[in-house]
């Protein structure tokens, strides 16, 4: 993508260092988020679930079309629809991205910014589409091509040595997974990494997150900057019931948080998360 034009949110933003930010709406309305630090927060941020017309992990768009984004440190910046109006309707939509059913992108920075790109037919209709990055057809027989939305909300096509993109079969957010069961992972700022000599075959995610995978019972997760690490059994945290870009629920409502280093932490207090409507992946 080119530099394109941008609307700024009229606001002072926070600037920000990584990406792993999002949200969680409980059935009441209330939306709560969580920073690139874990941390949680109620900003008096509230929309009804059925008044949203589509969503990623890092924005939603109402019913009137406004675009509201949240930035790393967990803020969120409603856009006035009078100078920036979101499409009524999207092919599908990733963690900081959502494309248009003529193949127009609009990406959104760190910052909770966002660019609306030039239009290109080869992602109207994806292979694979992951938090942050997709996969698309070739042309004229040609192999699969990657594209990679940056935490820059640039939208940058990436070639991998190595990597046969067709084998891809499971993706999350910052992360996918070959046929063989090879992990793959991709940076904020848009590096892919193997992961072949780190973690053992992936064959059939027991759970699929945005910045996590669970794999044998295990749980392993995704920082920012491409390192995986892994987290002990998924028994010691509970049964999964939700999933999100950065965190989970289980089903004895807990909130577990994985922050944008890596580090699991549980964020539950005093909330109950045993009502969520939607979740952010």
């Amino acid at each position: 993508m080119k530099q394109i034009t941008y609307f700024l949110l009229g606001l002072t933003l926070t600037a920000g260092m990584a990406q792993a930010q999002s949200f969680v709406v409980k059935s009441n309305g209330v939306v709560l988020n969580i920073d690139s630090k874990g941390g949680l927060h109620d900003r008096g941020q509230f929309i009804l679930p059925f008044q949203m017309r589509y969503s990623g992990g890092q924005f939603y768009v109402n019913k009137d079309r406004q675009l509201t984004t949240t930035d790393d440190a967990g803020f969120y910046y409603r856009q006035d629809i009078h100078s920036l109006k979101a499409p009524k309707e999207v092919a599908y939509t990733g963690f900081n991205y959502f494309i248009e059913e003529n193949g127009t992108p609009w990406t959104i920075d760190r910052q909770g910014i966002p660019y609306k790109g030039e239009k290109k037919k080869e992602l109207k209709k994806p292979l694979m589409k992951g938090g942050n990055f997709i996969i698309v057809p070739g042309e004229r027989r040609q192999p699969p091509r990657l594209f990679v939305i940056t935490d820059r909300g640039n939208l940058v096509e990436s070639i991998v040595d190595g990597l046969d993109l067709s084998t891809i079969k499971h993706v999350g957010g910052n992360w996918m997974v070959t046929a063989e069961g090879v992990l793959y992972t991709i940076s904020r700022d848009g590096f892919v990494f193997s992961k072949r000599d780190l973690i053992r075959r992936i064959l059939v995610p027991e759970v699929r997150g945005g910045n996590f995978v669970v794999s044998g019972g295990k749980l392993i997760v995704v920082a920012d900057d491409g390192v995986v690490s892994e987290h002990g059994q998924l028994g010691s945290y509970g049964a999964i019931v939700k999933t999100g870009h950065n965190y989970f629920v289980t089903q004895d409502g807990k909130l577990i948080v994985i922050n944008s280093l890596g580090e699991v932490h549980d964020r539950t207090g005093t909330h109950d998360f045993k009502n969520i409507a939607l979740s952010s992946f």
